[in-house]
């Protein structure tokens, strides 16, 4: 299955809303907070940049909208029509990172700055298993780690369009490959509750993890 996969940066938002449906300008003035503001324009920017180099489309991006589904996940229309397209959003610290594939709605990605986490929140977040494999890795190179498993797990959690309000235990990361710099690294992960099996892929990118996941092998994901 091709993945393809696009970042941007919030100063390269620009300053207008012409870009957007009058749908996405009526949720926009719904949202009250300046940063829940400025990650959901990002977000939506960034999809809709995605879209439009994939798709090949030389149309305005007002002709793409970006809607949520009543379970919070992303769907996509074209010129108010369903589009075949699928995809995963996320934001952290000015950055965003969209994934879109064609073949299943099954697939998520995330992105998370690499920081010390406490023992508390591994303890909280993580299974027996994973936070056995922490204990195999050098310290050093722990909060890498620890930020991929958190990373992977939300990803699993969006393609099964539960997201954060699951118990993220539920979800167990395993056969994490080594980083590759530069270059995407395997992982495979359990769903513990459905028993589903999930593969993934993971980099690093200046001091971000980006993680994406699918019930579904994919290739490499593929930058747009």
């Amino acid at each position: 299955m091709k993945v393809y996969f696009h970042t941007r940066r919030q100063a390269d938002l620009p300053a207008d809303t012409d870009w957007l449906t009058p749908g996405e300008t009526n949720v926009l003035r719904g949202l009250k907070f300046p940063k829940r503001r400025q990650d959901w324009l990002l977000g939506r920017w960034t999809a809709k940049s995605a879209l439009q180099r994939l798709s090949r489309v030389q149309r305005s991006l007002s002709d793409w909208q970006i809607a949520a589904a009543e379970d919070g996940a992303p769907i996509i229309s074209f010129c108010g029509n369903s589009s075949e397209f699928h995809l995963s959003l996320s934001h952290s610290n000015g950055h965003s990172l969209c994934v879109l594939v064609l073949d299943t709605p099954r697939v998520g990605c995330d992105l998370e700055r690499i920081e010390e986490r406490s023992r508390t929140f591994e303890e909280t977040f993580f299974t027996a298993s994973e936070l056995k494999l922490l204990e195999q890795h050098p310290s050093n190179r722990r909060a890498g780690l620890v930020t991929l498993i958190w990373s992977a797990k939300e990803s699993v959690l969006k393609a099964l369009r539960k997201g954060l309000k699951a118990d993220t235990r539920r979800i167990s990361i395993h056969s994490v490959t080594p980083e590759q710099p530069g270059h995407w690294s395997a992982f495979e992960a359990m769903d513990k509750h459905g028993g589903d099996s999930f593969h993934g892929w993971w980099r690093i990118r200046e001091d971000m993890v980006l993680t994406v996941a699918s019930d579904c092998h994919m290739d490499q994901p593929t930058a747009l």
